[in-house]
């Protein structure tokens, strides 16, 4: 019996020292789950320089017609005043890009880079109309009804040269096909694969502030580029070239949507830019659905602020493609910092989306080498050490039978 007692306590030894090694716990929100939780993303700013000749109640009109316009968006919006040394410097823009303001509204978009544009002088009467080209059309409203359930979308937006853009498409349709393929590596992933929209020449001027907000000139497409989006609205890396290695790259960054958002993940490559969107009620339910859980509850956010705020060591980097470089920028809040300000009329936050104050932003993040995943790695060792104590228990069992029943002892002896 002591020769079994040895063998057992052996095992259990070595079942300890093997999980305590190589085990993992699996994380609970993926890249994917991050991007529709909003306290770590900077919104746009819009700036309506108020006219010289408005009266109070003309301003708190249209202040109601500017909020409403803006509800559930990614848009932030300040009222300036045109006596103010900002309100100056914006006249001055409008000024010089040949936009005189007279009875007008100039309005100024700010990305969150910093750089701003000066959109146009609005009447009054077209304020609702203006900014509803800002927050939507129709191929956005279609990529953020996919993006509620599936892995991401691939936009593809062609240049209007069929010898360009065919290639592109079909490479594109064969990544989509890979992706779906490899669907069930992936760490966390939705039921749904990705999605491909295409954004063609003559539906640019229709799409144009999705193509602007994507960081693209539309002056400047002269061959197709591609641009995964998942989450909400979050632009994964800058815009890929319709080139020969356009496949790989595709099939690569969208296997980081499915990636878990803590452990071996560089988490740089949680944050791209938001495109200008209108995120509905409808959207909001669907996400909830394909992500179990809300987004917008303040224990979710809670926990995703934690995981943002987690040392990164040098080695916790996301196997991906090294050509892959991220824009826009990492903006991290503290907990404390969570509460929202009360609305005024000179600063007026998004209706619907979660406070975004006291903002820390952090620089983008710079190329990453490949380093293989440690997790996929100690996932895979669990099966081999089940096989080896299988092993060595039958082998005790083998000793034990053979010094009990060997020729020669008093258990062989009929």
């Amino acid at each position: 019996m002591s020769l079994i007692k040895t063998a057992v306590a052996l095992i259990a030894i070595l079942m300890g020292v093997e999980f305590h090694s190589t085990a993992t716990f699996p994380c609970k929100y993926s890249v994917r789950d991050v991007a529709f939780v909003n306290i770590h993303r900077e919104p746009w700013q819009l700036q309506l320089l108020k006219p010289t000749t408005a009266t109070a109640s003309q301003i708190e009109q249209w202040n109601q017609t500017v909020q409403q316009a803006l509800d559930r968006s990614n848009i932030d919006y300040t009222w300036v005043d045109s006596q103010s040394p900002q309100g100056q410097l914006i006249s001055q823009r409008a000024t010089d890009s040949k936009q005189e303001p007279g009875s007008g509204i100039v309005a100024q978009l700010s990305r969150s880079s910093g750089d701003a544009e000066i959109l146009g002088v609005w009447e009054p009467a077209n304020l609702a109309r203006e900014i509803g080209r800002l927050v939507d059309s129709p191929l956005r409203q279609k990529m953020l009804s996919d993006l509620s359930q599936c892995l991401c979308v691939i936009l593809l937006i062609e240049s209007g040269n069929d010898e360009l853009d065919l290639p592109a498409k079909a490479a594109v349709q064969r990544a989509v096909s890979s992706i779906n393929r490899q669907m069930w590596s992936y760490e966390k992933a939705p039921d749904q694969g990705p999605v491909m929209h295409e954004l063609t020449r003559a539906n640019r001027e229709q799409e144009y502030w999705l193509i602007k907000s994507a960081g693209l000139e539309p002056a400047d497409l002269d061959q197709p580029l591609v641009a995964i989006v998942y989450g909400q609205g979050v632009i994964l890396g800058e815009p890929l070239m319709g080139n020969d290695q356009l496949e790989p790259q595709l099939v690569a960054r969208a296997g980081i949507c499915g990636r878990s958002c803590e452990c071996d993940l560089d988490k740089k490559w949680l944050y791209g830019q938001q495109v200008l969107h209108r995120w509905t009620l409808a959207n909001e339910r669907m996400a909830e659905t394909s992500l179990d859980f809300d987004p917008n509850s303040s224990l979710v956010q809670a926990e995703v602020s934690q995981i943002i705020q987690k040392s990164q060591a040098g080695s916790n980097t996301v196997g991906t493609e090294p050509t892959a470089n991220l824009g826009g920028g990492l903006i991290i809040h503290e907990l404390d910092d969570l509460a929202a300000s009360p609305p005024s009329l000179e600063t007026q936050p998004r209706a619907a989306s979660p406070a975004t104050e006291s903002e820390t932003s952090d620089p983008v993040a710079k190329r990453q080498p490949l380093v293989p995943s440690t997790e996929s790695l100690s996932e895979n060792t669990i099966p081999w050490f089940l096989m080896g104590s299988i092993a060595l228990i039958l082998l005790v069992f083998m000793a034990v039978f053979w010094h009990r029943f060997k020729p020669g002892s008093g258990a062989s002896r009929l």
